[in-house]
């Protein structure tokens, strides 16, 4: 999705399909982007850093983390889930995502008469979703064996303490991170 998502400018983007912490540092690239990945690497220092370390000079580095913050009501729910979801066999857990995914959609229908918590979020985002698109997000949170929620302040350590300067974090739909940042000018 990415390459058709830039395909028009294919010739000014480097795609790069290696483990993080395996990335090429002379790439000299202007930015380095992690959108939903970080929260899933029980280490993840050693990625951000060989994302810097393929960075020019003034590149810049943008992630998208899950955040703690916003997610209290669901992650009361979602991590006891999680001890069992992660164990079961994909064909099970698609088709318990699937039933989750009919009281999501009945929850967003709730949350455009009724304020209930991430109502903005249910209106604007999940209500306008197609059942599979929610169905696969369910299975999403639900399947990997590791994932991480930041607060605000991990967030901004998470890129800081690889050295970046400039590091700024923004709430995305009061649930997640996307944090930014500049690699030092030589």
């Amino acid at each position: 999705m990415l390459k058709a998502n830039t395909a028009a400018r294919a010739d000014r983007v480097t795609y790069v399909q290696a483990p993080g912490d395996r990335i090429a540092p002379t790439l000299a690239l202007d930015l380095a982007l992690s959108i939903g990945v970080l929260h899933h690497i029980p280490e993840p220092a050693p990625v951000v850093r060989a994302m810097r370390d393929a960075l020019k000079p003034g590149g810049r580095i943008l992630v998208w983390l899950y955040g703690r913050e916003g997610n209290e009501l669901y992650l009361a729910l979602a991590k006891p889930l999680r001890m069992v979801t992660t164990r079961l066999p994909d064909k099970v857990l698609w088709r318990l995502s699937a039933l989750l995914s009919g009281a999501l959609s009945g929850y967003a229908g709730l949350c455009r008469v009724l304020p209930l918590p991430m109502r903005a979020y249910m209106r604007n985002v999940i209500a306008r979703w197609t059942p599979e698109v929610r169905t696969l997000t369910i299975f999403d949170q639900l399947n990997p064996a590791y994932a991480k929620y930041y607060s605000r302040k991990e967030a901004i350590a998470l890129i800081a303490d690889a050295g970046f300067t400039d590091v700024r974090a923004h709430r995305r739909h009061g649930y997640s991170w996307t944090v930014v940042g500049r690699k030092l000018q030589s």
